[in-house]
């Protein structure tokens, strides 16, 4: 069965490789030098308006990598006139006056979630945290969040997982990522390499990755899963063109799971564990 479902899963992986997209600059090798401080090319960050007061929560860091070159290091620091500033990179661009996140990189796919890998040290008793907005038109069609309030001292996998509130194929992805979540705490340090999306675990080698069981399989009108030592608080069906086709809260323990609309076929099963990282497992559906 393990054999079966590894292949289930590799098998909806290539079906999305045509239309996968990429992150530009998803490594941070590429920066570009505006004088006193560097920016990486594709991103945007605080670094242009908090310059200008003498101060930068950007950097091009070649000390701390997760392969390559470089990696990009975010810092919260502490401005008198407003109190500590986080420091934000986002592929959109960053209004600073209203601390917001607008416009973003071209999209033309729907990604299951955003891979990547961080080191977190927190000062004090900060969150640092990255966000997705998936858009289409004037319409937001996917987010995803991702908190991180311990601490990380070596190279961490995270998986932030989307959720689709409709079927449109979005153009635009914002993905951001913040060393303190609201105004947090001076020092704060985030460092961030090798972002990617991730294609129902196309983004993760095959020993990596993880399987919840799933009975009965094939399910009729409903399938349990057993959630006792996974802990996860959502459990999210996909469809195989990548539609999320339903989403259901789960409790501790043995989770009986209603799929009596579901159209028969072949599903992918997905949920998070606390921390971060994605179970997948193929559910057969018959009717």
């Amino acid at each position: 069965m393990k054999n079966f479902t590894l292949t289930v899963l590799f098998a909806f992986a290539c079906a999305f490789v045509m239309a996968q997209d990429t992150i530009a600059n998803a490594g941070f090798e590429n920066w570009i030098n505006d004088g006193p401080y560097s920016d990486p090319y594709d991103w945007s960050c605080t670094n242009p308006a908090t310059g200008a007061a003498g101060f930068y929560t950007c950097y091009q860091d070649s000390t701390v990598v997760h392969s390559g070159k470089y990696s990009a290091l975010i810092e919260t620091e502490y401005y008198a006139a407003f109190g500590p500033v986080p420091g934000v990179l986002t592929t959109g661009q960053i209004n600073i006056a209203n601390e917001s996140v607008y416009s973003g990189e071209p999209m033309h796919s729907r990604p299951s979630g955003v891979i990547g890998w961080y080191l977190y040290l927190p000062a004090a008793s900060d969150t640092a945290g990255v966000s997705v907005t998936l858009i289409s038109g004037d319409s937001i069609v996917g987010t995803g969040s991702l908190n991180w309030k311990d601490s990380a001292s070596t190279w961490t996998q995270f998986y932030c997982p989307i959720t689709y509130s409709s079927g449109t194929i979005p153009d635009t992805a914002q993905i951001t990522f913040n060393s303190s979540i609201a105004h947090g705490t001076k020092y704060t340090k985030l460092w961030i390499d090798d972002i990617s999306y991730d294609y129902f675990g196309a983004g993760i080698k095959e020993a990596e990755i993880k399987t919840i069981s799933v009975f009965p399989n094939p399910a009729n009108n409903q399938f349990s899963i057993d959630n006792s030592n996974v802990h996860a608080n959502v459990l999210n069906l996909f469809s195989a063109d990548g539609t999320q086709v339903k989403s259901y809260s789960l409790n501790s323990g043995i989770n009986n799971l209603d799929v009596t609309g579901v159209s028969a076929g072949v599903y992918v099963v997905r949920i998070i564990d606390n921390g971060g990282m994605p179970y997948t497992n193929s559910l057969v559906i018959v009717k």
